[in-house]
Order: structure tokens, then sequence, then C-alpha cells
């Protein structure tokens, strides 16, 4: 299967980029035959002169002795389009490389291997986040979604076509978006892909297991989640709410016309013109209402007419018990201690309270006008960020109930732990909440049911790759114990990202991997940016991406191993020496100044692509606790260096070898789930690494020691998964992804030599630039970094 998959992967995909690739070549542009000669030789010069040693400023001073800044940019805008043109190619052929009927989709699973397994009350629910990780605009998304139909019908005329669209097209948002821009943009999913899919899902899920309930949701956070965004009020959340409910009905209403003009039969035709004039001049107080008057008609249908295109009817209901009224349902979200100021402000009474104040009053207002409208569903979860103790959700709790003393909340609050002391003491927090008698008799009325979110990217931020996925798989394992205690249900929501370093990587291995003794009632993550379009992207993908998740956490709860006392040893003591080379690194007095000097994390801030900031603080000077996951870990990953992946592991590993563990080591990798999938998710952090990039660090006056510290541990790191893996190279039991990985490393190269030639220039000679040429390298830089995280795409 692995020859065959890598045999299309070539064919597909790799033959296909050099062929269409040259018809970048016949475009009408001005001198685009001779930027493409260019690029050819310049990514050829940039991969020998590397290897010899040579570092980005010799090499584009010697390629472009000039400096002319318009080549360099006309270099990478070729580039830009290389790597859309790639997405495409792997995206056409996705149903070629991926089985869709095979091992983990719902016609390929094992249901034998549920006896007695209820499944009415385990869901899947994928939240869209507003996470600024997607770089490309929505024109650029809409040219890619055209270019793949073309290249499936291999319509060369089109195709060229597209790309002459594509070369004339920005690359980059003339202004950065609103989160109701954020929105609507991600509304386009939502009426494209999941609208068509999860209905069909449900269908095959009654079909094969005669299962009733909803098996899939959708979240939404543009427009909820105001945690340091300062844009997001309670009118965003309402206009939200309201463009959710729009839609939804516009997506009805169009497979209502097209039902009608199958159902022309007498009777059922008119009933279904009255549900049409209903529907369209929204008189429906609820979609159990508009449900009701469909299921009448279905039964006429049965009864008068055989039931003919009872499917295309069944398909319409479905939808409407998926979405109802509301689409997806918002989650609202801010940080505890935004929380606690506020509720201090408004305790007072005070005339004048801050804008923080006022929004999360009004919020929690706004939530039973929006659930009136939209229904229940349209918004129950109130997320408290960095939740550090039970009074960052009492707070917030007695808030909401203040607000309506005479009804019960129909509101969950929950607590996200996201630092590794936040997990440690998580099961403190749950037992106070769930002794507080005001806060046990909403569960009561909340059906027992208390959700709880872990965060991957704080985590690792905070104690490294390691010992954050081990914090958050002890912790969970303890908080579900808890909770089985108190006879509370336990639903754990994962904030995960796109790359491994924030809880991506392979999604399906990780719910699999879960042992019996960890609650997966059902599984909520996240999923923003690349990681939507390049997972979710088409129907075809993300059927088969639902399915994958849904059948992994079947397995786990029907066979689930959990850790032995011997193997929970072996990763304690593994985390602890992680932990401990980590956070030397941390404390390292260049590490800040590193960050904040050397790599592009100061230029995240002027890229238009969403509306919230890098650093949850206002203060100029940075501090290591209020900057954000995304650009941290992003900031790593322009150096690919891609530090948050995998640094410490190495050091950990030799540690434990010279202690003799190794060969324990070795059968846990062939035995145990959970330790290969992070074994294999920090393979791909390190084989999109490149020191050799960076290596012009290793003399600099200031940082050579900090950067060899850094090259030393991805080496050692590097060397010893090899060897634990029984693999001559890295990703060598995925050929696929890891020629995926590879052709888009090639593709973005030749961009991240120009963008480090800049910060080097930047960095080095900054004090003696004219302003023009100040301004010139830093929009190089900026050019950068958008192809950079767009080729990494992290879907492998």
């Amino acid at each position: 299967m692995k020859e065959k998959r890598s045999e299309t992967f070539a064919s597909e995909v790799e033959l296909k980029y050099q062929v269409y690739n040259a018809l970048f070549l016949t475009l009408p542009f001005s001198d685009v035959s001779n930027t493409g000669a260019q690029l050819s030789l310049f990514t050829l010069r940039c991969q020998e002169e590397l290897k010899k040693g040579k570092y980005p400023k010799e090499i584009v001073e010697s390629f472009f002795p000039l400096k002319s800044a318009e080549a360099l940019f006309q270099i990478m805008q070729f580039v830009e389009r290389q790597v859309v043109l790639f997405d495409a190619l792997e995206d056409a052929s996705f149903n070629e490389l991926n089985d869709l009927n095979g091992l983990g989709t719902l016609a390929g699973f094992d249901w034998e291997k549920l006896p007695n397994q209820p499944l009415e009350d385990y869901k899947v629910r994928v939240v869209l986040t507003a996470h600024p990780t997607q770089f490309y605009p929505d024109t650029i998304l809409f040219i890619t979604r055209s270019l793949v139909e073309a290249v499936k019908k291999n319509d060369l005329g089109r195709i060229r076509q597209i790309l002459l669209q594509l070369g004339k097209t920005r690359f980059r948002n003339t202004r950065k978006p609103t989160p109701l821009d954020e929105a609507q943009s991600y509304i386009w999913y939502l009426e494209n892909v999941f609208y068509p899919v999860l209905p069909s899902l449900e269908s095959e899920l009654k079909n094969l297991k005669n299962k009733t309930s909803p098996s899939f949701e959708i979240g939404f956070w543009p427009g909820g989640d105001r945690d340091g965004n300062p844009y997001v009020t309670a009118e965003t959340t309402l206009a939200v709410a309201s463009l959710l409910k729009r839609s939804i009905l516009s997506c009805y209403q169009q497979s209502l016309e097209k039902l009608m003009r199958l159902l022309t039969f007498a009777g059922v035709h008119e009933k279904l013109h009255s549900i049409q004039v209903r529907l369209n001049s929204n008189s429906y107080l609820s979609a159990q209402e508009l449900e009701s008057d469909l299921a009448a008609t279905r039964l006429l249908l049965i009864t008068e007419h055989g039931g003919l295109f009872l499917a295309e009817l069944d398909d319409l209901l479905a939808a409407i018990r998926t979405f109802g009224f509301h689409f997806a349902s918002l989650d609202l979200r801010q940080d505890s201690r935004v929380i606690e100021e506020a509720i201090l402000e408004l305790k007072d009474n005070s005339q004048t309270i801050s804008p923080l104040s006022a929004d999360l009053r009004d919020c929690l207002q706004a939530v039973s006008q929006i659930q009136a409208e939209n229904g229940i569903a349209a918004l129950q979860r109130f997320i408290v960020s960095n939740t550090r103790n039970a009074n960052d959700i009492l707070g917030v709790f007695q808030l909401a109930q203040s607000l309506s003393p005479e009804q019960s909340i129909k509101l969950d609050f929950v607590p996200l732990f996201e630092t590794i002391t936040d997990l440690e003491r998580s099961t403190e927090v749950m037992q106070t909440l769930y002794l507080d008698p005001h806060y046990k008799k909403h569960l009561a009325e909340r059906l027992q049911e208390q959700t709880i979110m872990v965060g991957f990217s704080d985590g690792t931020k905070d104690g490294g790759y390691i010992t954050a996925n081990w914090a958050i798989y002890k912790a969970k394992t303890r908080l579900s114990e808890q909770a089985k205690a108190h006879g509370i249900t336990l639903i754990f929501f994962d904030g995960r990202g796109g790359p491994p370093s924030r809880g991506g990587g392979n999604t399906h291995l990780f719910y699999s991997s879960l042992g019996k003794s960890i609650s997966l009632k059902e599984i909520h993550l996240t999923i923003q940016g690349q990681t939507i379009s390049s997972t979710y992207g088409s129907p075809s993908s993300a059927s088969y991406n639902l399915e994958q998740l849904y059948t992994a956490g079947l397995e786990a709860r029907s066979q689930g191993k959990d850790l032995s006392h011997r193997e929970t040893e072996i990763l304690d003591l593994l985390s602890q020496k992680a932990l401990s080379s980590y956070l030397a690194l941390k404390d390292h007095p260049l590490f800040l100044s590193y960050l904040e000097l050397v790599t592009p994390l100061r230029f995240y801030n002027k890229l238009t692509i969403a509306s919230r900031p890098n650093k949850r603080g206002t203060d100029k000077e940075l501090a290591f606790s209020d900057l954000r996951a995304i650009p941290f870990v992003g900031a790593w990953t322009q150096m690919k260096q891609n530090i948050p992946g995998f640094y410490g592991l190495g050091s950990a590993l030799a540690e434990l070898k010279e202690a003799g563990l190794w060969s324990e080591l070795k059968s846990m990798y062939a035995e145990c789930r959970f330790f290969r999938a992070l074994i294999g998710n920090a393979m791909q952090s390190l084989l999109k690494a490149n020191f050799g990039l960076t290596a012009y660090l290793s003399v600099d006056p200031v940082f050579a020691s900090f950067w060899h510290l850094l090259a030393s541990e991805a080496e050692l790191s590097e060397k010893l998964l090899r060897e634990i893996s029984g693999e001559e190279s890295l990703m060598a039991s995925n050929p696929v992804g890891a020629k995926s990985i590879a052709m888009r490393e090639n593709i973005v190269l030749p961009l991240l030599v120009i963008q480090h030639y800049a910060l080097q220039e930047l960095r080095v000679n900054g004090a003696n630039l004219s302003p023009e040429r100040r301004d010139t390298l830093e929009k190089l830089v900026l050019k950068s970094l958008a192809a950079s995280v767009n080729a990494s795409r992290n879907s492998v």
C-alpha cells in the first residue's frame, strides 16, 4: 500500500508539479520567463551553497550583485504562486492518495469491535477558530479551489487561465480583517463543505448503526473569542450569530428549491410550497417547527407516493437536525485576569466602567437573546482562558447568575488549563467547583456534564513539547477519575493548533492512543488557519478526516489501552529530563533577546492576516507570559528551528539511554501508541528544520553559543529518534508525508534565504541603513512570512 501511494504521489503530484509549474513561464507577464529561470538557478545555488556552509547574505549578494530589491520581490512572488500550485495538486489527488473506504473510515471500520458500546451519546465537535495561522486572503483560497477542480480534469487551458488569474491577484490583505470579516470567511466552509458533508455522514451512520442522535457538530470562535482581541464586542457576537442564522436559512432555502423540482406530486408539492413561504418570510420560530412540517410531508410522501425521492427529503431533515437555526455553536472566551478585573469594577456599581468590563456584562446578557433567536445550541459555553483557581470560574458564573436571577443559566462554564502548573492543580480547582453548592446545583441543571478545555499551545510554550503532552495526558486521567467519583460526565475540549508543537500532527493517532481511563464521551477540538483549508477544505477531505476522527475515538473507547505502571514511570522520567532541558533553554540569558532581535517575531504584528495582537499585555517590553503561542511557534518555524516541537527530547532520551533504559524505550515505541504518536510528531518537527539556513549565527559575536545549543539538541534528537524507531531517516514509515515535506521545503528555500539575508542586514547593519533601505528589507521579511507558513501546512 505504501509503495502504491508513493507511486501515485510521484505521478499525480511530483510529475504534474513539474509540468504545471512550467506553465508559469508561458504567462504574459513582464520578466516572468527571466524570473522563472532565475528562480530555478537560485534554488540550486541555495541548496549547494548552504551545504558548503555559505550564509544567506553571501548567497544573495553573489547571485544578485546589484542588490536589486525588485528581483528579490519577483522571486518571492513566484514562490508564493508555486506553493499555491503545490497545495492544489495535493488537494486534487486526495482521493487517489487516501483509501476513502479503508481503515478508519465509516465503511472500513470494524464495527464488531464495539460490543454493547452505546453510540447515541457519542459525537465529534470540530471548532473553527479565528487564530491567525492562515495567510491566504479569501481571493487566493477561491482561486486554489478553482485550480483543484481544473487539475482533477487535467484541463491545461483552464489551469493556465487560473494561473494567469493567480499571477494578477494580490496575496496580502490591504487591511487587517475585522472579526466580522473573519466570521464571513469561515462561513464559506460551513456552507460549501460542512453543510453537504455532515448530513451525509449522519445518514451513513444511521444506515450502519441505526444512530439517530447527531454525531457531528461544528463550533465557532470568530465573533465570540474576545481573549486579548480588543475588537470583539457583544455587538460583534450578536452580529455573528445573526450572520450564522441567515446563512443556514439560505442553505435550507436552496435545498428546498432543489427538492421541490423533484417532489412535484399532488399534496406534497403544495406542502413544500407552504414551507418555502414560511421559510422565506422567516416565520418559523424554531428549527424543530420546520423539522415537524417536513416530517409531516415525509409521511405523506411515503403513504401516497411510495416514498419516491425519500432519500433527498431525508437529507434535508438530517441537515436541519444537525445545524438547527444556529449552523455552528458560538463559544464565548475571555482571559481570567480580564474577568477578575471586570467583576471588581462591576461590583463597585461605578458610573464609568472600562470597555472590557462592559463587554463582559453585555456578552453575558446577549446569551439569552441569541438562544431565543437561534436555539439553545447557538451559544452554550463560556471558556475562561488561563484558569488558575476555582474563583476564575465561580466569578463569571455568579455574574451570569446575577444578570438573570429568575431563570437557570443555559450556559456551560469551561475552565481552560494551559500552563504546566495549571494542569497540575486542575483537580484541585475542579474539586472546589464540584463541592460548591451553587455550582453543584448548576451542574445538576446541566445534566451533570462538565466540559474542561486543555491547551497544547501554551503548555508547550511553558514546559516544552514532551512535558506539555505528558502533563495533559496525566491531567486528563486524574480529572476523569475525579469526575467519575462525583457522578459527573466529563467532556474534554482540546485546544489544538496546526504544527505538532501546538498539539497538531496526526490527530487521529493521538485520539486512538488514549487509554480507557480518560473520559471520551465526546471529542471536541479546535481547528484553525491552514489546518482548516488543508484538512477540511473540500467535501472529500473533510468527510475522510471527520470519519477518521470519529472512529479513532470509538477505537479508544472500546479497545484503548491504559499505560502500564512501568510505562508511566518511564514517561515521568522522560518528561522530567526534557523539562529540565527546556527550562534551562528558556532561562538562558539570551532566550528573549534571541526571539526579539534574531527571529521575525516582531514582524507578526505588522501582518494584515487577523485582528488579534501578538501578546495579551499592553506593555511595550516583551514578557514571556504575555506572548501568544502562535507568534512564538511561528517565529521558530520561520527560523527553521522548530524548537517548541522537539527541544529537550534528545537530551532526555540520551539520559535514559545512559541509565540503561534504551531497550524499554524501543519496546514502548513498538507497543505504546501514545509514545509512538509523541515520537512521530517530533519527527515531523525535525524534518521541517534546517539549521544550515541559520548557520550564519554560529559565528555571531552575541548569539553563537545560543545557536550551537539549539543545533546540537536538534542533531542529538534526530539521531536518537532514528535509532529508537529503527528507521534510516525521519518519517521513513510515511514516505508520502516525508516526500511532501521535502518538496515543500525545497519550494520555499530560496524565499527563506532571502528572508534571512534581510533579517541579518537589519540586525547587523541597521544603524547604518537609510530609511528607504530599511523599509525595503522589512518588506522582504514580511513578504516571506506568509509563503513559508502556508508551505508548511502541517497536514501530514
